[in-house]
């Protein structure tokens, strides 16, 4: 009866330590670590791609008039954005990133750093504003 019970714990204890030394997320963070370069490369390439769509059909109108949109109009594209990043990643790829970085919330909390950003330093909109400027200036001088 005792051999029944020491087989039976060793046999649980090798299954234990075979699950912790294959889980996914182990070896996920490890495969995300020993090619950072290569998945960051990766992660840059979605991030500005779903960007630069996004501000082609949701924001592009608001940077040509040099009007800064804010509530609604820019949490849907905020929104728009994420969905679209996820579409370019796939389940894996986020399952992968969300390992990387933690957890859910931080994952979409960098999102969301990446594209506020990336809006606040919209240089078309900056350009706008600037010739504006200058306009209101030489009208000024010549009134």
């Amino acid at each position: 009866m005792i051999n029944y019970f020491l087989y039976t714990s060793i046999f649980f204890n090798i299954a234990f330590l075979f699950l912790i030394i294959t889980s996914k997320p182990k070896k996920t963070s490890f495969i995300l670590i020993e090619k950072y370069s290569e998945y960051m490369g990766v992660l840059q390439y979605i991030l500005e791609k779903a960007y630069a769509i996004i501000h082609k059909t949701e924001l592009i109108t608001f940077s040509l008039e040099g009007y800064k949109p804010d509530g609604p109009e820019l949490q849907k594209a905020m929104v728009n954005y994420i969905d679209l990043v996820k579409k370019f990643m796939g389940p894996t790829m986020i399952e992968s990133f969300i390992v990387f970085f933690g957890d859910e919330h931080t994952f979409y909390f960098n999102l969301m750093e990446y594209f506020h950003n990336r809006f606040e330093n919209d240089e078309i909109r900056q350009t706008t504003i600037n010739n504006l400027m200058k306009d209101d200036s030489v009208n000024a001088e010549i009134m």
